[in-house]
């Protein structure tokens, strides 16, 4: 994952299909060698085997974004009302019922403990955010 997207990502005003795009490309690295479907615009891509193909809209749909995070990692959103760009997501991987050395959080009444609390999206919008979050913790899933 490159930090240019993370980095376009996090100034992003609105949801674009060139981001989802560029998102597409990162997740799913064969469309890079597809020819692009300049009819349709960013985010179609036309396979050689399959026809036409294109980018979920991960940066204007939560079910998009949702996509994004690894599986077994927990994710919330929560949205600051008083601040600029007042969206954040965090994506974490939770284990049940093991103590992790050095974590950082321990939920004692669920028996919690989050392994690594460390990947924050902040964004104008909850998809925007998720989709940032969830980017980072693919890096290091």
């Amino acid at each position: 994952m490159t930090q240019d997207l993370i980095a376009r990502l996090e100034a992003a005003e609105e949801g674009s299909r060139e981001l989802d795009a560029a998102i597409a490309e990162e997740v799913h690295p064969l469309l890079k060698t597809y020819a692009h479907d300049t009819e349709r615009g960013p985010g179609h891509w036309i396979s050689p085997k399959d026809g036409k193909v294109y980018a979920l809209d991960y940066t204007t749909s939560l079910d998009a974004a949702l996509t994004l995070v690894p599986e077994g990692f927990s994710w919330f959103i929560e949205h600051i009302a008083v601040q600029n760009r007042g969206t954040r997501a965090f994506v974490s991987k939770v284990v049940e019922g093991e103590w992790i050395p050095n974590s950082p959080r321990e939920d004692k009444r669920q028996g919690l403990t989050v392994a690594d609390f460390g990947f924050r999206g902040n964004a104008v919008t909850p998809a925007l955010a998720l989709t940032t979050a969830a980017l980072k913790a693919r890096r290091r899933a």
